[in-house]
């Protein structure tokens, strides 16, 4: 069933369903092909899918990007308060469409939204670790992007 609601319209596969179960999945997989499309057409938002529901996220309430395997969480502003899912897009998948002057890869996982920054602390080593704006999340920032941060 899925091979085929995936090579065929949704709509055309809920038509010819009749089993609530596989109207289910036919619907799942449907909004999951939507999900994917709006994000390519509208870079200025992001749908999210979490357990039950879909969400559209506005970009500038991303505070940021983790990698996790193929996938990748992102944790944005919820009315103010720190939100975080998972989508099955990898990281370097989203990275590739968002604005470049607004957002940043800091770490080979990580992808930070530059307007979400309270303040970057340097170490020793050559590193430092960015910390944000209402939210006690510290990111690290490796040697290879430390240049970002070089005049601040």
């Amino acid at each position: 069933m899925s091979e085929l609601a995936t090579a065929a319209k949704p709509a055309g596969i809920i038509a010819k369903t009749s089993r609530r179960a596989a109207v289910g999945l036919t619907m799942s997989i449907g909004v999951g092909l939507l999900m994917m499309n709006v994000w390519r057409s509208s870079p200025s938002s992001l749908f999210l899918r979490t357990v039950n529901t879909v969400r559209l996220i506005s970009i500038d309430d991303v505070d940021y990007l983790r990698s996790d395997a193929k996938y990748t969480i992102v944790a944005w502003r919820d009315g103010g308060k720190p939100a975080e899912a998972v989508v099955r897009t990898p990281l370097k998948e989203l990275l590739e469409q968002l604005d470049a002057e607004q957002f940043a890869q800091v770490h080979r996982s990580i992808v930070v939204n530059l307007r979400a920054i309270s303040h970057v602390k340097r170490h020793d080593n050559e590193t430092a670790e960015i910390h944000l704006r209402g939210r006690d999340d510290v990111l690290p920032v490796s040697r290879n992007y430390l240049h970002l941060f070089r005049q601040m």
